[in-house]
């Protein structure tokens, strides 16, 4: 976007993990959106997220998401839904009106030193809960590769991308790289979004973040 927004404008996200065995887990995810420009103040909670995750047990393993986005963000919270929009590979935490289901699959090759690289594929369906919404059907990929090892500082560099089916049928793509550490308890992470192609550089011209995990096991 081209508005300068405060430091500490964002999205903001709490995301919960609670293992059912040692290779799925349920998770639930709660953004919250907070923006200051001009001297407005504008926040709000977005929809809350609950899903299921799987991990084959298998040195290039297969991982598989499934989630609905529950339409949570109030009437009053539109405009910061409206910019949180930005964020468009989540958009289904931030897109008000409706419901949103997301399935994930991707398959990851390690290379035994650390290395690794992969690729997958997706599916957002959102379902409207008003009486003029029209149901949409968006499809997306990705393809990544980096570098991971305990103890140690990794990198990850992924090209996505998301084509929308009912949507004049055009891509969104965007690059994004990042650079962490991962240890036993704790597994930071430094990131930047970088749109490519016009659809996304007309939104934003780059999205700067910070994640960071904690093992409670």
């Amino acid at each position: 976007m081209e508005e300068d927004f405060d430091f500490l404008s964002g999205i903001y996200e709490l995301m919960i993990d609670v293992p059912i065995n040692n290779k799925s887990s349920l998770t639930f995810l709660l953004p919250y959106s907070t923006y200051s420009l001009n001297g407005q103040n504008m926040s709000g909670i977005g929809n809350l997220t609950v899903g299921i995750k799987h991990i084959s047990e298998s040195p290039n393993p297969l991982h598989v998401k499934a989630a609905v986005s529950l339409p949570t963000i109030s009437d009053r919270d539109l405009v910061v839904s409206y910019l949180s929009i930005a964020d468009f590979w989540n958009f289904n935490y931030h897109l008000w009106g409706g419901m949103t289901l997301d399935i994930d699959l991707e398959k990851r090759y390690n290379t035994g030193n650390g290395m690794f690289y992969g690729f997958g594929i997706g599916n957002f369906i959102a379902i409207p809960t008003e009486s003029e919404g029209e149901t949409e059907d968006f499809v997306k990929f990705v393809i990544k590769g980096g570098y991971e090892k305990n103890n140690s500082i990794g990198f990850d560099v992924a090209f996505r991308g998301i084509f929308m089916l009912t949507q004049n049928n055009e891509f969104v793509n965007m690059l994004n790289l990042g650079i962490s550490y991962k240890t036993d308890l704790i597994n930071p992470r430094l990131f930047v979004v970088l749109p490519v192609g016009d659809n996304y550089s007309e939104l934003i011209k780059n999205l700067l973040g910070f994640s960071i995990k904690f093992n409670l096991k």
